[in-house]
Parts: C-alpha cells; sequence; structure tokens
C-alpha cells in the first residue's frame, strides 16, 4: 500500500504554485526560488495506493495552526490513541480529518464536517481552544452519523485505510519540516487574528497569551536571541531549540533524528552528549546504529553515557551498536550444571542444582540468606574426600582442611529464568546509564526492584551474572 501526506505551501506573491514545504527548502537553500511563502493559506497532499484524498486546491488554512495540531496527532497515534486534526480556516464549515487506528498496521482515515455551529468551531487541542474535550465528547457521540455516506458531501471520505507506520512517520517528518519553515521566516507563533478574540467571539475562544508581536504576529514567548555556533561548542551557552541543533549539526543530521524523536527531545539528547561531542558523535552514531537504534538508546542510557562510552577508546558507537545486553547465551550459562574442580563447586549459580551438585558429594556447614534479598543464598560447604582414582571416600569423610568453601546462588533462577534474565537487563541498563560498566571486568548494577548485581561483559552481551552481597 502507496502512501504520501506532505504539507504544502502557495507563492505568498501569486497565490499559486503548490510546492511541497520539503522541495520549497531545498529549492530556497539552493536560490532556485525567492517567493515568501502563503502561511496563511497552506496546502495538502493526501494519497493512498495513488488515489488523491483531497484536491490539489483544497487549503487547510493557517499552517502554524495545522503543524500544532499534526504534533499532537503525531503523539497520539505513536501512543495507538485516536487523533483529530481541524481545518485551520476559521469559520463553521471547516472539515476534520479524523485517524482512527485499527491496529498496530493499519490507521483508517476520514474527512467530514461537523453540523453543530458551536462545535464546528472548537479545535482538538486546548493550545488553541479551550474546550477541546467538547470535541472529542461530540465525535464520540456523533462518530457513526458523522461519518455516515448520506451526511458526507462527494468531497469527503470514510475509513480509508493507510499503514500506520508510513502516517506516523510521513506526520514527523512534516511537521519538522513545517516548523524549519516557520522558523526561516520567524513565525513561530500564531498569528495576531488567532491570538485575540474575533468581534463576537465564541466562549473560550482561544486561549494564547499575548506577549509581543512582530511583522503582524503573536509570539508564543520571547524572541530568540540569536547564538553562534562557537558559543555553542564552547559550551556558553546550551542548545535551546531546533534551529540552533541545525546550526550545529546540519540539516541533515537533526532531520533523521526527528524521524524518531520530538524536537524537544532531540535538544535534550544534544545537551546531555554535550554541543561539541554530538557535532563528532551523532553522525557516527546515526551511520552505525540507525536512528530507531540511537532513539533506543538514549530512552534506555541517556545522552551523557552516550557521550562517555562514544568517547572511550575500544568503546564507541561500536559499543552500542552490538551490546545485546543479557542474552539467551547468558542464561544458558548461568543454568549449567555444576562441576567440582579443584576441591570445589564451579558454576551452579541457581539455588537447587548447586544443591542437586552437593548431593553425595559433600555437606552444607552454613546457611546464610541476604537480608535485603531472599532470593540470594550463600552457603559454606565442605566436600568429602577422594581417592586417587576420584571417588568420594567411603565412609563418605569431610575434607580435612580448615577451610570452608562459599557458594552465592540464586533462588528461582532456574524455574524463572525470563525474570532474572528482565532484571539482568535492567541491572545492565543502570550499570551503562551510571557509567560502571567495564569489558572484561566485574562491575556493578542495581535492577528496577532493586537486586544488586555484580556482572561482566564481553564483546556484544553479558556473559554472567551474580548476586552483589
Amino acid at each position: 500500500m502507496s502512501f504520501r501526506f506532505q504539507l504544502a505551501i502557495y507563492d505568498g506573491e501569486t497565490g499559486d504554485l503548490l510546492t511541497p514545504i520539503s522541495e520549497y527548502l531545498l529549492l530556497r537553500d539552493k536560490g532556485t526560488v525567492t517567493w515568501p511563502p502563503d502561511i496563511e493559506h497552506c496546502g495538502v497532499f493526501l494519497a493512498v495506493d495513488g488515489k488523491e484524498l483531497v484536491a490539489n486546491d483544497w487549503s487547510p488554512g493557517n499552517l502554524m495552526l495545522i503543524v500544532l495540531q499534526c504534533e499532537e496527532a503525531h503523539r497520539r497515534l505513536k501512543e495507538g490513541q485516536e487523533a483529530i486534526i481541524r481545518s485551520g480556516v476559521l469559520e463553521s464549515s471547516a472539515p476534520y480529518l479524523l485517524f482512527e487506528p485499527r491496529d498496530s498496521h493499519e490507521t483508517l482515515l476520514s474527512l467530514f464536517l461537523i453540523p453543530d455551529p458551536k462545535i464546528s468551531l472548537v479545535f482538538p487541542i486546548d493550545h488553541i481552544t479551550s474546550d477541546s474535550q467538547d470535541l472529542w465528547s461530540y465525535v464520540r457521540e456523533h462518530r457513526e452519523q458523522l461519518l455516515s455516506p448520506p451526511t458526507t458531501s462527494p468531497d469527503h471520505f470514510t475509513r480509508v485505510p493507510c499503514p500506520c507506520d508510513e502516517l506516523v512517520a510521513a506526520l514527523g517528518h512534516e511537521i519538522f519540516l513545517g516548523r524549519q519553515l516557520l522558523e526561516l521566516f520567524d513565525l513561530t507563533a500564531l498569528p495576531a487574528q488567532h491570538a485575540h478574540p474575533a468581534p463576537n467571539p465564541r466562549a473560550g475562544w482561544v486561549v494564547v497569551p499575548r506577549i509581543r508581536e512582530q511583522n503582524g504576529f503573536a509570539s508564543l514567548g520571547p524572541p530568540i536571541a540569536p547564538v553562534s555556533v562557537h558559543d555553542l561548542l564552547t559550551g556558553q551557552v546550551a542548545v535551546t531549540n531546533l534551529p540552533q541543533a541545525i546550526r550545529l549539526l546540519g540539516k541533515q543530521v537533526v532531520e533523521r533524528l526527528r524521524r524518531e524523536l520530538e524536537s524537544d527531545e532531540v535538544v535534550q539528547l544534544v545537551n546531555e552528549i554535550g554541543p561539541k561531542n554530538s557535532q563528532r558523535l551523532l553522525p557516527d552514531f546515526l551511520r552505525k546504529l540507525g536512528v530507531t537504534k540511537v532513539k533506543q538508546t538514549f530512552q534506555a542510557h541517556g545522552g551523557d553515557a552516550m557521550r562517555h562510552y562514544g568517547t572511550m577508546e575500544h568503546y564507541g558507537a561500536d559499543f552500542f551498536r552490538d551490546y545485546k545486553g543479557v542474552t539467551r547465551d547468558t542464561m544458558n550459562h548461568l543454568l549449567q550444571p555444576g562441576q567440582i574442580r579443584q576441591g570445589e563447586i564451579v558454576g551452579c549459580h541457581d539455588d537447587a542444582l548447586f544443591l542437586q551438585t552437593l548431593r553425595n558429594n559433600g555437606q552444607i556447614l552454613r546457611t546464610e540468606v541476604d537480608p535485603k534479598n531472599a532470593d540470594f543464598i550463600r552457603y559454606e560447604y565442605k566436600l568429602y574426600l577422594r581417592d586417587s582414582d576420584g571417588n568420594v571416600v567411603q565412609p563418605p569423610t569431610l575434607s580435612t582442611s580448615i577451610k570452608r568453601l562459599k557458594k552465592t546462588v540464586i533462588r528461582g533462577l532456574a524455574s524463572s529464568p525470563a525474570k532474572w534474565e528482565v532484571a539482568g537487563n535492567e541491572a545492565a541498563d543502570a550499570a551503562i546509564r551510571t557509567k560502571n560498566l567495564v569489558i572484561g571486568k566485574a562491575f556493578p548494577g542495581v535492577a528496577k526492584d532493586g537486586t544488586a548485581l555484580e556482572m561482566i561483559y564481553r564483546p556484544d552481551h553479558i556473559q554472567t551474572f551474580y548476586p552483589d552481597w
């Protein structure tokens, strides 16, 4: 199934030449186009399997209003929730676009009108109007009526299936481009006429505060002072917005990050890694890990850990690319039966397996349970004497050595391996976040429930773990 969703703009001087924002920005960078975009009347290309769902001359109105709604729709759809986008035209006859996730693979698209004159003025988010819940309640209560063919005009459509992943990706991409365009023309705010009531406003209309006005636009905040790349690289200031991130990293890097990360997450990532290190490390991370795994790494371990290991010899982006954590190989190693070597039981991390190995080979002398974790048990034991052939001397006689052997094991490791695999991965993730992981050496990690483990990492996975007691 092919799918297309692109925001577009008209020539602000002639009112024609509908151009996708991505194409406009590219041509503007090359100096091919110089005309200003008409922000008040943007356009949209929406097609499924090659069939255009909206006419090319249909305008959903003000670009900022559309971008704001796209951001909320993007967030909701990523969480599997329904989403609505209203036309940015401030008239009661403006249409609504409804997104209904059917499952994790498919979302249904519908374009419809709301006959109620009061509700038809409401936007789906409180950034624009203060009574968005009235809209959501109305759509829930009148859904079938709104989407039924008899009340739908020929220009509208009902429950057209589209691929969910492509829809979410396209929304994220167009939000990034729309924001970039608005920031390019210093239009990072609602138009002044949208930030104040009309002569006879409906109660609750527009809650955006008026802070300043510039070029006919009311700002959502104070002007952003220009920041140089030198200031960012020398740590004199932190990155606070996407334009600064673009200035620092380049448009291509930031655009790739925005396919998976929200704008504020990109800013947070750059600041946690550090502007100077981000400039060097993020292109390498993207090249070796791909943007999806960069997001997963950031969420699991944080940008500070990415900086720490990314700048260390023998680690770098390769460490995160290859890292698998606690794997099936780890668990197989932990659950191997114990063996007697050089006068003691080796391996055998499970309580039941240890006791099984000790049976007929020795005796428990003392048992101690960790007061902080009842699943951790330490045994003091001795093995029976053996003859020159390795057989237990009869009758069984404990070793005469004054040394008592010790073994710390985990209760339920063999019977609940999935539980301990999760705990091991949580502890390993925490060790990376706190920068305690060291290749080839034992390091501590703590799972979310407070379980403390010692772990050993060999290239690409946790080789073993055991109680930190």
